[in-house]
């Protein structure tokens, strides 16, 4: 279990390197939407990152700007359904408080708890909250890449939660400057080759797990370290587990993630595959998980893993990050199919796509940052988020 305890000694890590006079959430600036935040929700962010008092798999709720449109039989209903929603927006946006603030944790892991316990009790609280019953009907959770903050995290969720007019939770995934380098070579260094060679001996691993039981208490007891190293997969791991065998957070039907952050939902299916699915109920329709920046080999052992999941996965065509970090990228320039354009990035799922699950694209001209740039006419051009994710759900 060399790799896992790797990942979890740089994951768990906080080195300080940032040259002086920048801001420590750059990263955030550079490739997530961050002007979409209120100055409000831009200043608790920045807080909490400053305070440091938000860690890895914790979870905010992002608001839209504008609210949804409430049905209501009266205009005193309609007004306070208004008054709610402008409360929320002076709060800038939820925050599930951290279940280890007042307790004295002494732990191995840099006095932190595990991935699975923080995760565990991270769920509990966001789906148990007396203040926010309506938190458990939330849609759609993201979770932001490599040297992002909770401005990325606040960023990335704002978006999608303008994009469909709905409340949108979001999963801290790093700390800025405080945590990049770490990151950085735990994404590069570690996760990256171990990427890949899930991505090139798939089925080899794939046979082995079938027909040696010992190989699948292998693999159970890897992905759970993997879970213990990385809090952001084990916090998404505990929210598909109330979505899928719990019952308790029923109306999750979509998942988005970008850059590293694609490398947890990876971690967090994977451990679904291998221990949940038995326990399971098939939703009504699939969950559609869609990944940008970073292809991945989502699992699809288990057969029954398409009744649960749509995969959808979108890598620039000039993207280095996700070129030099996944094979797959690679691959996607020679898979046949027609790289998407970036100002009207329109596709069609093909039969065989949506029989195996998994749609694939590249995006011409397109690289890693999310974040338009000031000139329309700049290349290499954004990912395309929100005109993709429409195009989905």
């Amino acid at each position: 279990m060399f790799l896992p305890s790797m990942i979890k000694l740089m994951e768990n890590g906080v080195n300080m390197m940032s040259k002086p006079g920048t801001s420590a959430a750059k990263i955030d600036d550079n490739y997530y939407p961050t002007k979409a935040l209120t100055p409000a929700e831009r200043q608790l962010a920045m807080a909490l990152l400053a305070e440091q008092s938000l860690p890895e798999g914790s979870i905010f709720v992002l608001y839209p700007d504008k609210a949804e449109k409430l049905e209501a039989e009266k205009v005193e209903e309609a007004e306070q359904a208004t008054k709610r929603d402008e409360a929320k927006r002076e709060h800038a946006f939820g925050l599930v408080p951290d279940p280890y603030a007042e307790e004295a944790v002494e732990k191995l892991g840099f006095g932190k708890p595990s991935g699975r316990e923080t995760g565990a009790k991270f769920v509990q609280k966001f789906l148990n909250s007396s203040e926010h019953p309506e938190w458990a009907e939330i849609e759609t959770v993201v979770i932001p890449g490599c040297g992002s903050s909770p401005l990325g995290a606040a960023a990335l969720g704002k978006t999608v939660a303008n994009m469909y007019g709905k409340e949108v939770a979001a999963i801290v995934a790093g700390q800025g400057a405080f945590d990049l380098w770490l990151e950085a070579t735990s994404g590069g260094m570690v996760m990256a080759p171990m990427a890949n060679a899930l991505n090139f001996y798939d089925r080899l691993f794939e046979f082995i797990a079938k027909v040696t039981p010992m190989a699948d208490i292998g693999a159970k007891l890897y992905v759970n370290d993997l879970l213990d190293a990385m809090h952001e997969a084990s916090t998404l791991c505990m929210l598909l587990k109330a979505r899928l065998v719990d019952g308790s957070f029923n109306n999750l039907n979509m998942i988005v993630s970008h850059s590293k952050g694609n490398w947890a939902v990876l971690v967090a299916l994977l451990a679904f595959e291998l221990e949940l699915i038995d326990g399971a109920q098939k939703p009504e329709k699939p969950i559609k998980v869609v990944t940008f920046g970073n292809p991945v080999d989502l699992p699809d052992m288990n057969d029954r893993m398409k009744e649960f999941f749509q995969y959808f996965q979108f890598a620039g065509e000039v993207d280095p990050l996700a070129h030099n970090c996944s094979a797959r990228a690679w691959k996607l320039h020679f898979n046949g199919i027609e790289k998407l354009d970036p100002q009207k990035p329109v596709f069609h799922v093909t039969k065989a796509e949506d029989e195996k699950g998994l749609v694939e694209r590249m995006v011409a001209n397109t690289g890693h940052h999310l974040v338009a740039h000031t000139d329309p006419e700049f290349c290499p051009f954004h990912m395309p988020i929100e005109k993709i994710l429409p195009h989905i759900h």
